[in-house]
């Protein structure tokens, strides 16, 4: 058990202090708040006598820290009369009480998410404690095996249903008996503060009178309330507020009771779901009280030698270097003819349409043998939770790859490596997005007219998942099934065993007889052959097949690495810098510095040794 620091400022309820007691069987946790330290007695044989209650079993030990509201003559007549023993720290040694200290911060880390996600002034610590302990005993927990402190300790099975988000808007139904006629709403929108224990009531905050009502009969919204920047009265006991119109705009705590929220200490931006699924300005949003979704706070980082590449991104723009195999006009007619994308009108109540274009991407192979220009259809702008959700798509491991390639060595089977062109075009598109005509391109048709994609893009944040999904479910169908140590990674037995690598969109094959499955996957998607396998991922690959070894060289990588930081003529040296050498302060500002990518060439180096 443990009372956690004084928090300032009070609770609504004029509390200062949590005192927390946690079991450390079930880590069940219950909570109290007080106005004084004096309380904590009172409330540990309330929870005493609960604890003992509902479990049938006896406190046998209590941890707590040395302080004087634990040591005193209050606890040390009870824990003697009961005979409880108690282990109180040494001083300064808060590592002794693990799992209170622990918890405490558990305990406060769910409150400052709630405080930031719905911009819940600071006096309300005390419904978000009750409600972070609520969630916590429902959460399932890695020191007891992964089960619910709630299923724990009475063993019943964890009821989830009846959570809801903390400070979710919700419509109280008012019962007939308090209607005042027949004329009078029958449901006041209310803010929901916490659940009870007792038959999973609801604690919903009634704007109208500043009061907290118990309910069960209400339906929920699961929408954030925000806040209004303009003046208004505070919310007391007897005030009245306009009655709420829009869930969106309307107030639920004025500016006068947001103090500064002593609790938070991150400068981030509060995020919360949002109630509006169009694109819109920042004076729009400022407006609507809504967060500018695209002016997220980023993590603070540092560029170096940061140098601007202009890709030609309109059909005008000119290429001088190489020649251009695939014209504008075709990639745009091949990307039509695999139904990749329609052309439509715009219609009211549209997301606005993304800008898109063709650039030209220069595509070399990591061994710096084929190099090809190519043009693709990008989308620039994708929105979080508008035009893309999900992101993640596993990638093959090395280790992995490396295990493949020295089991077909041993077994002496073939290797062979194929590419899939275009790979990102076959992945089926969830959402529903749309681009503006690439500039250049013009239509005989009336009016504004877009592109609606019906399969993944180029650019499209989701695409390499889609991709993913759809080559694994080919897979799946075609026999074979995904490894459990790696995920790209397949396999097909029977007669004839199979072995599928895959890196994105590159494929390394090994096996007896591949002409089946080449002649699968030729059919399921455009491939491009590269024959027996000689380089992959910037390693070249020598094979003595008479003594069953395989072996891998990265020479090729090298020289293109110390060619892109100049060092094509450097000897040898012990140590990188030159024994006996001093640094002295730089005096001249304008004096030339070296202009060396250093995080770039780690990132080459760390590929290189792994």
């Amino acid at each position: 058990m443990d009372i956690y620091v004084p928090v300032s400022p009070l609770s609504r309820g004029r509390n200062k202090y949590i005192f927390q007691l946690i079991d450390g069987y079930s880590r069940m946790r219950f909570i109290f708040l007080l106005k004084s330290k004096s309380e904590s007695f009172d409330k540990f044989v309330e929870s005493q006598r609960l604890a003992e209650n509902q479990t049938c079993r006896q406190i046998k030990t209590v941890v707590s820290n040395n302080r004087g509201e634990f040591v005193n003559s209050k606890f040390k007549e009870l824990f003697s009369k009961q005979g409880i023993i108690h282990q109180p720290t040494a001083p300064y040694t808060p590592q002794k009480n693990p799992i209170s200290e622990r918890g405490n911060r558990t305990l406060f880390e769910k409150v400052r998410v709630m405080l930031q996600d719905y911009q819940v002034p600071s006096e309300w610590w005390g419904e978000e404690s009750a409600m972070a302990t609520f969630i916590l005993n429902k959460t399932p927990s890695y020191a007891i095996s992964f089960q619910t402190p709630i299923s724990r300790w009475n063993s019943l099975a964890t009821d989830l249903s009846i959570l809801h988000p903390f400070g979710c808007l919700v419509v109280m139904h008012v019962p007939k008996e308090r209607q005042a006629s027949k004329a009078n709403p029958t449901g006041v929108l209310c803010m929901m503060v916490g659940i009870t224990e007792a038959h999973h009531n609801y604690r919903l905050f009634n704007p109208l009178n500043g009061k907290i009502h118990v309910s069960h009969d209400c339906t929920f919204l699961d929408a954030a309330p925000t806040l209004e920047s303009s003046e208004s009265a505070a919310i007391s006991g007897g005030s009245e507020i306009t009655p709420v119109v829009n869930p969106a705009c309307d107030v639920f705590f004025p500016p006068a009771l947001s103090s500064s929220p002593i609790l938070l200490t991150d400068d981030l931006q509060p995020r919360r779901p949002s109630l509006l699924y169009q694109e819109t300005n920042s004076e729009e949003l400022e407006i609507l009280g809504l967060p500018n979704e695209k002016a997220k706070n980023l993590p603070k980082g540092w560029t170096y030698n940061v140098v601007p590449v202009n890709w030609p991104s309109n059909i005008s723009s000119e290429v001088s270097v190489g020649s251009v195999p695939e014209t504008p006009q075709l990639a745009f007619l091949v990307l039509s003819s695999t139904t990749l994308l329609v052309l439509t009108k715009m219609h009211f109540g549209w997301t606005p349409p993304k800008g898109g274009s063709f650039p030209f991407r220069m595509n070399s192979q990591a061994w710096s043998i084929t190099v090809s220009w190519k043009r693709s259809l990008t989308m620039a702008h994708s929105v979080e939770n508008l035009d893309f959700h999900e992101t993640f798509a596993p990638t093959g491991w090395l280790s992995t790859l490396r295990f493949l390639l020295g089991y077909c060595a041993a077994k002496e089977l073939d290797l062979h490596q194929m590419d899939v062109k275009t790979a990102f075009l076959h992945g089926k598109l969830e959402e529903d997005l749309h681009i503006w005509v690439p500039e250049g391109y013009t239509f005989s048709l009336n009016g504004n007219v877009c592109l609606k994609l019906k399969k993944s893009l180029y650019g499209l944040r989701q695409s390499p998942r889609n991709w993913y999904l759809r080559i694994k479910r080919f897979f799946e169908e075609s026999g074979f099934r995904s490894s459990a140590a790696n995920p790209c990674l397949f396999i097909c037995n029977g007669e004839d065993p199979c072995f599928v690598f895959l890196h994105v969109d590159y494929l390394v094959i090994g096996g007896r007889n591949l002409k089946t499955f080449w002649l699968e996957i030729s059919l399921a998607f455009d491939m491009k052959d590269l024959g027996e396998l000689r380089y992959l991922l910037g390693m070249k690959v020598e094979r003595d097949r008479e003594k069953c070894r395989l072996f891998l060289s990265q020479g090729i990588y090298i020289n293109n690495l110390l060619a892109t930081f100049g060092m094509q003529e450097c000897k040898s040296v012990s140590t990188p810098q030159v024994p006996g050498s001093r640094l002295l302060p730089r005096t001249d500002t304008n004096a030339p510095v070296a202009t060396i990518n250093y995080q770039c060439g780690i990132g080459l180096l760390s590929y290189l040794v792994t």
